[in-house]
């Protein structure tokens, strides 16, 4: 082997190290970008996540605001129903009230009466006797 193949085949081994070199730098460059593009997604992968647990807190809270409100809206009818309910216990209380006097009234009458007719029949029939019997 002589010194010019000895040269040349130096040349050829440094020019393939010098594509081996740049093929390296490329691969390391794309490595280097696709790393970037990896942490941008990774990014925009946790973002989603945050947006997304922050709109199922709001929908959960949402929900538990409207189930207070049906809660509420069902305790102030309750509320109402029982008041509507007590004033017409009340109402029916004096209302029986009422009707008890008026028919202890009546029977006071009816019985003032009874015992007016009787007491004249029996003086009618004290007044036939007394006539009967001469």
């Amino acid at each position: 082997m002589c010194y010019s193949e000895y040269m040349q085949n130096l040349d050829n081994y440094n020019q393939q190290l010098k594509q081996v070199n740049e093929e390296k730098e490329r691969l390391q460059a794309q490595l280097a970008q696709f790393s970037v593009e990896k942490k941008a997604k990774l990014k925009f992968l946790a973002t989603s996540l945050v947006s997304s647990q922050n709109l199922f807190k709001k929908a959960q809270h949402n929900k538990i605001q409207q189930a207070f409100l049906k809660w509420q809206y069902n305790v102030s009818i309750r509320k109402i129903a029982e008041t509507a309910f007590s004033r017409v216990l009340e109402i029916n209380h004096r209302h029986s009230r009422a009707r008890f006097k008026t028919g202890v009234f009546l029977l006071q009458n009816l019985v003032e009466s009874y015992a007016l007719k009787d007491g004249m029949n029996h003086i009618l029939t004290a007044a036939h006797m007394k006539r009967a019997a001469p």
